[in-house]
């Protein structure tokens, strides 16, 4: 029932179809696989119509779709899919225009403008649709249900909350569609790793749901300074691809169960733990293709590994055909002990976000840092900690941004993470990506 923007109303009616929904992914969920496909097929076809329609950047990437090439009466020709060319993050940046739909179905019901994080140091504008919405609202309900989550429970979330949001420490009600009184607590993940402990130990959730990264630092903070031990029931981490060690340190820390939910603010829930039989997810196969591409072109085989490319069902506000999220995974295994047919995914090899360590023994990890764009206009940013007191900002200047200024955004950053460590700042024409090949807005060099 939580999503990104709490506090946002939203109508009884999105809850009433969300619940609707969920009672029906409760059946879809042991499709066999033949089913499940023809289940997705009149989804896949009425997207691409519309895309193709309503969208000027899919008019010519969409026309092997249809007969004669024509989105409204020519046949849907699933068998040409492959044709279809894969765009990324960067293309989308600067086409955004040309992405967003000029009018959606009234089933669609309203858009909402919306922004990704740039944790990739690319962020993209998109609308979401109401449909979306509530597919997401209901997806999500799944992974609680299915991991056992007690909607009576309390759950604690660490999240990214604005400057202009401007708070630290918040407490809703309703975490589950299950039960609207349910207490949930929040935290900008802004805050300290000490302060995340503490606060864990003040609130004392059940569940905790934060990216992998913060849950990592706090399992760091309470390995080296001991105290109260602080008791989970389960763990949920999004937005990033954990280290292989974390499910085995959250159950040593803490005594929990680590559920990864995979997705992006753009796309929604991509695949989730197997409630039976992880650590391999489960494409969330009701509202997302999900396709793992071998640089050659080809479908990766189980074990192999290629980019993830996804094809969301329900937004119809900016539609995204066979778009490249920006991460590599392995493919799964065919089929999975627990019965479920939708594609596994074996493990997401996606960019780590670096927990950045000071002299004085403090850790924290760097967000926000996108103010400094007021200070330093960049079309991409790169922060790398090289030593404990030295940080290296590596950023492609915007020849459209105003005059720079680095004593200024430097003395943001310090703001943000330590007073007393050196920023320097190196403006490049190009940033290349990491080992892995992807992109890493934050790294840090530092040993822990």
């Amino acid at each position: 029932m939580v999503d990104s923007r709490i506090g946002t109303s939203r109508s009884l009616d999105s809850f009433d179809a969300a619940r609707r929904f969920l009672a029906s992914l409760r059946r879809t969920q042991w499709l066999s696989a033949a089913d499940l496909a023809r289940y997705q097929m009149p989804l896949i076809e009425k997207l691409c119509r519309h895309a193709a329609r309503e969208t000027d950047f899919n008019v010519e990437r969409l026309r092997n779709l249809f007969t004669d090439g024509d989105p409204r009466e020519g046949r849907f020709l699933f068998e040409n899919w492959q044709s279809v060319p894969i765009f990324g993050r960067a293309e989308a940046q600067a086409v955004n225009e040309s992405l967003h739909a000029r009018h959606t179905p009234d089933v669609a019901g309203p858009a909402q403008s919306m922004q990704t994080s740039g944790s990739t140091g690319r962020p993209l504008k998109f609308g979401r649709s109401s449909l979306a919405e509530i597919a997401g609202l209901a997806r999500g309900e799944l992974v609680f249900e299915t991991h056992g989550f007690d909607p009576s429970a309390r759950m604690g979330w660490i999240l990214f909350v604005s400057e202009k949001e401007g708070w630290t420490e918040r407490e809703e009600r309703g975490w589950t569609l299950r039960n609207p009184d349910s207490e949930l607590f929040l935290l900008s993940k802004a805050a300290s790793m000490a302060h995340c402990v503490e606060w864990l130990r003040r609130v004392r959730p059940r569940y905790l749901m934060a990216p992998p990264s913060i849950v990592s630092g706090i399992v760091n903070e309470v390995r080296a300074n001991g105290g109260t031990p602080i008791l989970l029931d389960r763990i949920l981490i999004t937005s990033e691809a954990p280290a292989e060690s974390l499910a085995e340190d959250v159950n040593a820390a803490f005594g929990a169960r680590l559920v990864d939910n995979y997705g992006s603010r753009e796309v929604g829930e991509i695949a989730c733990t197997c409630p039976d039989s992880g650590p391999a997810k489960h494409v969330a196969a009701e509202t997302v293709l999900v396709e793992i591409i071998k640089p050659d072109g080809s479908s990766a085989e189980p074990g192999e590994m290629g980019t993830v490319v996804v094809t969301p069902f329900y937004n119809y506000a900016t539609p995204l055909v066979r778009y490249d999220i920006g991460d590599f995974a392995i493919q799964g295994q065919r089929s999975c002990p627990c019965g479920r047919s939708s594609p596994l995914i074996e493990r997401v090899l996606g960019r780590h976000h670096s927990l950045f360590r000071f002299k004085d023994g403090t850790t924290r990890f760097p967000t926000g840092l996108n103010a400094m764009k007021r200070h330093l206009p960049w079309l991409q940013m790169q922060m790398v900690q090289t030593h404990l007191d030295r940080i290296e900002v590596r950023y492609v200047p915007d020849p459209n941004g105003g005059p720079a200024s680095p004593a200024a955004a430097a003395k943001l950053a310090r703001s943000r993470l330590h007073a007393e460590v050196d920023i320097d700042f190196l403006a490049v024409n190009h940033i290349d990506v990491g080992p892995s090949g992807k992109f890493e807005e934050i790294v840090s060099l530092v040993k822990a």
